[in-house]
C-alpha cells in the first residue's frame, strides 16, 4: 500500500497517477503523493515496533505487567501469506499483462 517500487503497489499508483495527471487532476496528484509520503511513516513504524523495540520497553504489556505472547502461524497462514508475496512482487515486476487486461476492460466497459 506504501507504493514501494517493484511491487504492485508501486504500479497500480503510478497507473493511477499518469492517468490522473494525463486527464489534468495535478492537483489530485500531488495531494496523493503527499497522502502516500504521510502513511509510509505509519507503515516504517509498525515495522519499526515489530522488529526493533524490546518487549520490556514496548507498551503491550498487560495489565499484570506479562508480556504479549507471540503464536507461530499455521501452515495454511504462512502459505496464504506467502502466495500473496509473491503475486505483490510479481505483478510489481511484470505488470505488463494486468495493465493490458485492464485496459481492454476499460474499453469494454465504455
Amino acid at each position: 500500500m506504501a507504493g514501494i517500487p517493484l511491487t504492485a503497489g508501486f504500479v497500480g499508483k503510478w497507473a493511477v497517477f499518469t492517468v490522473a495527471l494525463a486527464a489534468g487532476a495535478w492537483p489530485v496528484v500531488i495531494a496523493a503523493i503527499l497522502c502516500s509520503i504521510v502513511a509510509v511513516f505509519f507503515y516504517v513504524r509498525v515495522i519499526v515496533l515489530m522488529f526493533f523495540v524490546d518487549g520490556e520497553s514496548s507498551a503491550t504489556a498487560g495489565a499484570a505487567g506479562e508480556l504479549a505472547s507471540v503464536t507461530k502461524p499455521s501452515l495454511l497462514t504462512a502459505g496464504t501469506i506467502g502466495v500473496g508475496v509473491l503475486a505483490t512482487l510479481v505483478l510489481g515486476v511484470v505488470p505488463g499483462p494486468v495493465l493490458t487486461l485492464a485496459a481492454h476492460a476499460g474499453q469494454f466497459v465504455r
